[in-house]
């Protein structure tokens, strides 16, 4: 596994509190409360242009899909997030 924390200073990034993976939100707060420093990790984004991006709409661009794509090969917390995704379920 990565150590994302160690390139926060190269490798700019936002954190998606408005995800719809309600899990990862609850794991964010859980860490939170015991105090966890780096409690948001799993929240990141380094492609600002996905904050709000639903993977599963069938409408995505192929700029968007393939920067989704981009994503999940930097970012294993994203790949789980979206991989996880309670609108998987039916």
């Amino acid at each position: 596994m990565h150590d994302y924390y160690s390139t926060k200073d190269i490798i700019p990034r936002i954190y998606d509190y408005n995800t719809k993976n309600k899990a990862f939100l609850n794991i964010h707060k859980l860490l939170k409360a015991l105090g966890v420093k780096n409690h948001s990790e799993h929240l990141q984004l380094f492609n600002k242009d996905l904050l709000g991006v639903d993977v599963r709409d069938p409408r995505l661009t192929d700029d968007i899909r393939f920067a989704i794509f981009q994503e999940c090969k930097m970012n294993l917390w994203y790949f789980f997030k979206r991989s996880s995704s309670s609108s998987r379920r039916r």
